[in-house]
């Protein structure tokens, strides 16, 4: 995996990106709803996090320091968060669509699996975002003092 270097708002969108694609993947997806509901609202302030933290260093090039240092640091740890997540999900992607084609028996089997096996999966991956859309949204505080 490689790390994210200052000044590549590029990496940073990419990851914006793969944050979309997970909650688009979850917005097709017959889930809970209040879980579904808390999961996206979570991703969209890490994906608006990750916007500010971009526009943060793009807008303050090199004169941000150990500030700059931490935040690609948790742009890092976001980039490894929503891929192994995103990784996770791809197995379960057919079966959670509602127009896949795969047969209704497997498709059955793979949504309770996905609801059972994966539930602290999926709690977890919540926890670890909202951690890192706190310590981004501190870090760009920080960084406009």
């Amino acid at each position: 995996m490689s790390t994210i270097t200052f000044g590549s708002v590029g990496d940073i969108i990419a990851i914006c990106l793969l944050a979309k694609e997970i909650i688009v993947a979850l917005d097709e997806s017959r889930g809970s709803s209040k879980e579904h509901r808390e999961l996206t609202d979570e991703l969209r302030s890490l994906e608006r996090a990750l916007l500010e933290a971009a526009l943060m260093l793009d807008r303050h090039k090199g004169s941000m320091g150990s500030i700059a240092n931490a935040i690609l640091a948790e742009l890092d740890a976001s980039k490894t968060c929503l891929e192994q997540f995103s990784a996770v999900l791809a197995k379960y992607s057919a079966a959670l669509r509602p127009d896949s084609s795969v047969g209704s028996a497997t498709k059955m089997a793979k949504s309770v699996k996905w609801r059972l096996a994966e539930k602290d999966v999926v709690a977890k991956f919540t926890d670890d975002i909202a951690r890192r859309f706190n310590a981004l949204s501190m870090l760009v505080i920080t960084a406009n003092l």
